[in-house]
């Protein structure tokens, strides 16, 4: 095989020098007859531009929960792999509709290996003797299309990006080296710019991140912009293939996932950052648990790499973000996306704010309440930081503003937060505390579960509270209440008052909301819930 790569050098540097005559691809090579795995033809050696084109499955992509059960989907029936001809994989190779998870990645050239070695088609082409004469003729067909001039937007910027692929895929091929064409080395080099390292910093800020211990995370600012055609097909091609998935703003080389994911979540500003282990390694952050429902950070190691890195920014929500290489801020499953997903580590904050979260609080005699002080600390907090709390809400400080360790004067539901502040200046926000204060029974959520249903729509639901005192009234927007059809088993009997059953008789949106009442003194709660087709419920 090498030996035949060496020997195709000279046919490698006809479509890209002036000097020499081109190859010329046979017109009917631009006509494409689709076939499936019943209609494969392969052409005569005298005749190797094929005109034969794979035609991959229509999928509905909605019902792919995770990257790799599109990736299964895709791949071609090994009995109609060989019989294919060489021409006709090297199309499938640019027609493979995952082909554009190559720019998801840092740099290119590994995106494009990632994504076709999950394709089979790619290792039956490498296996053939004649795959260089293919790419080269396919290549030249790429870019007589790309001169027909009707094409839509959408069109041209698939045909553009197609083209950036050139390059990268000549180095698949081990033979870029061999061809001193200019253009080539220029669009091979293009594609890297962003991922060099810089030398000379001039300033401080524009080089360097931090962590939330102080250690120096080198960054960049990045370059480069996109045509509106390579915008609009970008995006299109994540909304077909990703349609579970949120595309939260346009593609841009301004920062990528490891920046915004340690960085700029945390306040910084848009950089590209190449290595993001620093944070990890310098005990700013501990490794969780992808359950822990908290704010966290998720890093899809690749062997001891850091290959893609996200955040889980909302508490209720079961999606995170990430910036996709130098294309668009992402919102999407865990598993829903272009990145090795065997190693995947999930890392939070080393520092939180310990204390209570829900506060009981006493009546004087005259039936007011009373306030509750209350102490919030964050504890081995490190010594070369400052720290600074915030609290919103029917709370005051009484003591302990600039130290670990702060007091609180609480008479009703609050917020606590804290910032640390490390040796460059950079601040870090460690997560907030939600306190609930009350005198009422403090409901904290509802529980759903059926017991003899009536009808599949049929559900008891529990309001979770602190304690079952006083009484419970409950509404909602959609549904019909009732009291206990069981009232006196012994699964209830112990605090009926928190129990309430509903039915549901279509699908929907529904608001549940629960009032408890005690002396007085009330406490309300809400909760938003999705009824689905089958009369199953889930938060909303």
């Amino acid at each position: 095989m090498k030996t035949i790569r060496y020997f195709l050098v000279a046919l490698m540097l006809v479509p890209f020098s002036c000097e020499i005559e081109k190859y010329e691809v046979p017109e009917e090579s631009l006509v494409s007859h689709y076939f499936n795995d019943d209609e494969i033809v392969g052409l005569s050696d005298q005749n190797h531009a094929s005109k034969e084109r794979y035609q991959f499955p229509e999928l509905d992509w909605k019902t792919f929960g995770t990257h790799a059960e599109k990736v299964q989907a895709l791949q071609i029936p090994e009995a109609t792999l060989a019989r294919m001809d060489t021409w006709t994989l090297v199309r499938a190779l640019f027609d493979y509709p995952l082909l554009f998870d190559a720019f998801a990645f840092d740099d290119i050239q590994h995106g494009l290996e990632h994504t076709l070695s999950q394709f089979n088609a790619y290792n039956e082409w490498l296996s053939r003797e004649d795959c260089i004469e293919s790419f080269m003729s396919f290549q030249e067909e790429l870019e007589s299309n790309r001169t027909l001039g009707i094409l839509t937007p959408i069109e041209e910027g698939q045909m553009s990006l197609k083209a950036q692929l050139i390059a990268p895929f000549l180095n698949l091929l081990d033979i870029v080296d061999e061809c001193e064409n200019p253009r080539i080395s220029d669009e091979s080099s293009s594609q890297r710019a962003h991922y060099g390292y810089r030398t000379a910093p001039n300033n401080y800020a524009d080089y360097y991140a931090s962590t939330p211990l102080g250690s120096l995370v080198f960054v960049f600012p990045g370059t480069g912009s996109y045509s509106p055609s390579e915008i609009l097909s970008i995006r299109n091609h994540y909304q077909t293939h990703y349609p579970n998935a949120v595309v939260l703003s346009d593609p841009t080389y301004s920062y990528n996932c490891h920046a915004y994911a340690w960085w700029m979540s945390e306040g910084g500003n848009a950089r590209w950052m190449n290595d993001p282990s620093a944070y990890i390694s310098d005990g700013s952050y501990i490794q969780t648990t992808s359950s822990e429902n908290i704010p966290k950070k998720v890093a899809y190691y690749n062997g001891l790499t850091i290959e893609h890195s996200a955040v889980y920014t909302a508490e209720a929500d079961t999606r995170l973000i990430s910036k996709w290489g130098n294309k668009c801020l992402m919102k999407h499953k865990v598993l829903d996306c272009p990145y090795p997903t065997s190693d995947i580590r999930y890392y939070r904050l080393k520092w939180e704010i310990s204390g209570d979260e829900l506060i009981d609080l006493q009546l004087a005699p005259g039936g007011m309440a009373i306030p509750a002080t209350v102490v919030y600390s964050v504890s081995d907090f490190p010594t070369i930081c400052t720290i600074e709390w915030s609290v919103i809400g029917a709370a005051s400080i009484s003591n302990g503003q600039f130290s670990p360790s702060l007091t609180l004067s609480v008479l009703g539901d609050c917020s606590v937060e804290a910032t640390m502040t490390n040796s460059s200046g950079h601040s870090t926000v460690i997560r907030k505390k939600q306190v609930k204060a009350s005198h009422a029974p403090i409901i904290t959520d509802i529980d759903f579960f059926q017991y003899f249903p009536i009808s599949p729509g049929h559900y008891v639901m529990r309001a979770v509270a602190n304690k079952s005192d006083g009484s419970f009234s409950w509404s909602t927007t959609g549904g019909t209440l009732q009291d206990l059809t069981y009232p006196d088993d012994a699964s209830f009997m112990a605090e009926p008052q928190l129990y309430k059953e509903i039915i549901f008789t279509q699908p929907g949106v529904y608001t549940i909301t629960v009032e408890s009442m005690l002396d007085n003194h009330y406490y309300l709660y809400q909760k938003n819930v999705f009824v689905n087709e089958s009369f199953g419920v889930s938060d909303f």
